[in-house]
């Protein structure tokens, strides 16, 4: 397997106009000869946020789902994700999730996230019917263990009178990212506590007055809401494989991520997603 080159963006330079939303260090930087712009994000201290990112998206791509275009670089000495901008700057303008809860939660603060449930949020997105895109994202969380789907990364963009709804973005939270290793390997040799770990995955999404619930009652909540549109979503995990999943882990190098959390994601992944299928027949 070939390993994916890690891009060193250097000498691209930073634009000071363009200012990165968020508390940890990421800047927008430019393509020396497209243009392009690109936000370059460095991880939490610790963690396998870069690893984690990068093969989110793509398993996102196995899905068919439309995730942020993801490669790994470093940036005078320090290694990051870099992101392609998916916004049209100038034409195209992108509102987040809290954006779009302030017409439905008068004062709603994304800072508390009070009032940061599934029927507010569905109910901002049906003016522009895109109810089935936001649980195309929830399934694809519920897979890869992302517990932080809050409201500043997802959103819809607008240009002109069109609105679309944006790739699936900021997942780096997910798969165990910042689980220690020694943890991780605990897990690969024990299957109940392996059971035991990823079963817990929980979600900030409230549902029905219920304040951070485990994963899978978003789950029965939707699939009761919206049976077809979980249907489908079911139908497209079964596309994952051990053999269409393992080259997009493989990939990755080795400074970046060891060979134990490989072992671990190919595991976890593959675990839920058969999990996701038998909780779907009722046999969860």
């Amino acid at each position: 397997m070939e390993l994916l080159e890690i891009k060193d963006i250097s000498k691209w330079k930073i634009d000071n106009e363009k200012t990165a939303s968020g508390t940890r260090e990421k800047h927008w930087v430019k393509h020396p000869e497209t243009g392009q712009l690109y936000l370059f994000k460095l991880p939490k201290a610790g963690t396998g946020e870069i690893w984690a990112e990068k093969i989110a998206a793509g398993v996102g791509t196995i899905l068919g789902l439309e995730t942020m275009d993801t490669e790994i670089a470093i940036y005078e000495g320090e290694q990051g994700i870099l992101l392609k901008n998916f916004v049209e700057y100038g034409k195209e303008e992108l509102f987040h999730g809290g954006d779009l809860l302030q017409p439905v939660v008068e004062e709603f603060d994304p800072r508390t996230l009070d009032d940061y449930n599934l029927d507010n949020i569905m109910q901002s997105l049906i003016p522009f019917n895109m109810e089935e895109n936001f649980i195309s994202i929830c399934v694809f969380d519920a897979l890869i263990a992302n517990q932080d789907r809050h409201c500043e990364n997802w959103g819809v963009i607008q240009r002109m009178g069109d609105v679309r709804f944006a790739p699936i973005y900021d997942n780096g939270a997910s798969m165990g990212f910042n689980v220690a290793e020694e943890v991780i390997m605990a897990c690969l040799k024990d299957e109940v506590r392996f059971k035991a770990f990823t079963n817990r995955s929980k979600t900030i999404i409230e549902v029905n007055g219920k304040r951070k619930p485990k994963i899978i009652t978003l789950l029965d909540e939707l699939k009761k809401r919206y049976p077809t549109y979980m249907q489908q979503n079911i139908e497209h995990i079964s596309n994952l494989c051990y053999d269409n999943l393992l080259p997009v882990i493989d990939e990755v190098p080795h400074c970046i991520m060891s060979s134990n959390y490989k072992k671990w994601v190919v595991k976890l992944l593959l675990y839920r997603a058969k999990w996701l299928e038998q909780w779907y027949k009722g046999a969860v």
